[in-house]
């Protein structure tokens, strides 16, 4: 791989860490078990607990 090719990839990296530090209120779940906040998935990323909450319903905005 290239200088070239090493840095897109490089700022390709960087670009899809910046996007994942936002998370859509409509897509935000809170886990019950260690009070993570993320986005997607049916098992939380810290804990691996089932046991999520949208927050949207929290604060009464569920996505339409």
């Amino acid at each position: 791989m290239n200088l070239r090719e090493q840095l897109e990839a490089r700022l390709a990296q960087v670009e899809e860490e910046r996007r994942r530090r936002h998370i859509r209120l409509e897509r935000a779940l809170l886990c019950v078990e260690c009070s993570a906040i993320f986005q997607d998935g049916i098992t939380c990323p810290a804990c691996g607990s089932a046991q999520l909450f949208p927050v949207a319903r929290a604060m009464n905005r569920e996505a339409s």
